[in-house]
């Protein structure tokens, strides 16, 4: 099958992209089609489709995102039933090179989020005997960072509890294209702890104000 050649601004924009990251871009309209659907039966074509295959290469497009004013859509195997990895924007596929399980201990693993949940409990099983217990569900090919990007419980929820309480740290690309290292500090240590800053300190007290409004809702309730 002939492949329709890109117009102007898709061969722009894929240049663009191209020239920003060290992994690969594609605007062409049969890549945009494969990635117009995830498991929804909802259906939209982005603007790109980008492959990256370092954290700054994340960092790189969203800043180039922003600028642009397009969306950034994070996608893992694509098998999400309320169409979080599709949208009009870039979508950023980590599951062809972003995928590795980076280390693992007795009780611990440090893993990229297109890793798949079930990838990385058979390397923990063979080689320390236990598991990363919240999962995606029933579906096989959940990746790491889709369980944790929408705190998904799966059926396991109760026994184990949800993915955000098995989380000692993240690090993550802000909206801005900046990168933090996120790190799961009691509510008492106060303010920032994982970054230093004006914008760090008013994020972690933020969030440590609204555990205390959320404690103090769950103590005054019947």
């Amino acid at each position: 099958m002939m492949q329709e050649p890109l117009t102007a601004s898709q061969a722009r924009l894929q240049e663009d992209l191209r020239g920003l990251i060290y992994g690969d871009a594609r605007c062409d309209d049969v890549i945009r089609q494969l990635y117009s659907s995830d498991g929804s039966p909802f259906e939209e074509r982005p603007r790109a489709v980008v492959w990256p295959k370092t954290a700054q290469d994340v960092s790189a497009v969203v800043q180039y995102a922003v600028e642009k004013g397009l969306s950034v859509h994070s996608r893992g195997s694509g098998t999400s039933g309320s169409a979080a990895s599709i949208g009009s924007g870039i979508i950023l596929d980590f599951s062809r090179h972003m995928k590795r399980t980076l280390q693992a201990g007795d009780d611990y693993v440090r893993a990229q989020p297109g890793a798949v949940r079930e990838r990385v409990n058979e390397l923990l099983r063979r080689s320390h005997g236990a598991f990363f217990a919240p999962s995606s569900g029933h579906v096989p090919t959940g990746t790491i960072g889709s369980i944790l990007s929408v705190d998904n419980i799966g059926p396991r929820w109760l026994r184990y509890g949800s993915p955000h309480e098995s989380v000692r740290e993240l690090k993550v690309v802000l909206a801005d294209g900046s990168q933090w290292a996120l790190k799961n500090y009691p509510a008492s240590d106060g303010v920032a702890r994982a970054r230093s800053g004006k914008c760090g300190t008013r994020l972690s007290r933020s969030i440590s104000q609204r555990r205390r409004r959320r404690n103090a809702r769950r103590r005054s309730s019947p």
